[in-house]
């Protein structure tokens, strides 16, 4: 019954905030930016460090996650940007300084829900940099990550109507698609998303649906195009 009422809330503030005109930001983010270059690696990190969640544990908890997660991918290049350049020496061949830079953009800071998206830049030496979105929706009051499943009904409906929805965007402009776009995301069984004001926001990851050149494609679905769906 508590997770219905939650839902219900969730959807009420959703399609009522932006139309009321309304602004409540309870989440406080600052950010703590660590940087180095050597010879071997340049990064920039950018922590998001939240402040102002009446619940210490949660406010705890997301910002210990936040460090690891960014850490985590500094270490990663790190590694690799060592062993790479110690092979590179041992074969007299050319070596390409290894870079990394962490981003972060908060789409929805209002009431009780906070969503933001980490962005991962890094370039190991090739053609080109790659970059990597990992995404976060929280339901502050109640403590709890929602998945884009809990949005709606159930998990069939949720997957048929955001399913149609990309398809309909992709099929507005298919050149910038690869082909077998559609059947790519016919065959998916979970999105990643985030919430802005205006809607959901589900995006794929580079290479997946797309070239290169295309980015990392996004799709914005309305609250109004969402409520029949929904909880």
């Amino acid at each position: 019954m508590l997770r219905k009422i939650i839902y219900a809330l969730l959807c009420f503030f959703l399609f009522t905030s932006t139309a009321s005109g309304k602004s409540d930001t309870p989440v406080s983010v600052t950010t703590k930016t660590e940087s180095q270059k050597t010879p071997v690696l340049s990064y920039e990190l950018n922590i998001p460090l939240f402040s102002r969640i009446k619940d210490e544990k949660l406010q705890r908890k997301l910002n210990k996650h936040m460090r690891n997660e960014i850490h985590s991918f500094k270490y990663m290049l790190q590694r690799a940007a060592k062993k790479a350049y110690i092979e590179a020496n041992k074969n007299n061949l050319p070596f390409r300084p290894f870079e990394g830079k962490v981003t972060y953009q908060i789409s929805l800071n209002k009431g009780r829900f906070l969503s933001f998206v980490l962005s991962f830049y890094q370039y190991t030496g090739g053609a080109h940099g790659m970059t990597t979105w990992k995404a976060y929706t929280i339901d502050i009051q109640n403590a709890h990550e929602l998945t884009l499943e809990d949005l709606f009904h159930n998990g069939a409906s949720c997957k048929t109507f955001i399913t149609n929805e990309i398809t309909k965007q992709i099929q507005e402009n298919p050149s910038i698609y690869f082909p077998n776009a559609v059947q790519t995301v016919q065959q998916k069984n979970t999105f990643s998303f985030y919430l802005t004001e205006e809607g959901i926001v589900v995006f794929f990851p580079l290479y997946e649906i797309a070239p290169y050149s295309s980015g990392i494609r996004t799709f914005l679905i309305p609250y109004a195009t969402c409520k029949p769906y929904v909880k």
